[in-house]
């Protein structure tokens, strides 16, 4: 199953490319192993990985993310 997991993340992360950056929060030590044995951390970037969700929020709004905007409205 987590193998599956893994390559779901690494093609979400393929279509992502040049648009968007994946961003992991509160990833569980044994997920992270895993993610790690894949390949996937080093794929997406150490720094794009967080102890907290706000932690990445506040990362996010500094590298401008787009869903961060005060302009974007939702509905």
């Amino acid at each position: 199953m987590m193998h599956r997991v893994l390559e779901v993340i690494h093609r979400l992360y393929e279509r992502c490319i040049n648009k968007a950056a994946l961003m992991f929060a509160g990833v569980h030590e044994n997920v992270r192993t895993m993610m790690e044995r894949g390949g996937l951390v080093k794929l997406v970037g150490e720094e794009n990985f967080f102890w907290s969700s706000d932690q990445a929020i506040v990362e996010a709004e500094k590298r401008g993310c787009y869903f961060c905007s005060s302009s974007l409205t939702l509905g």
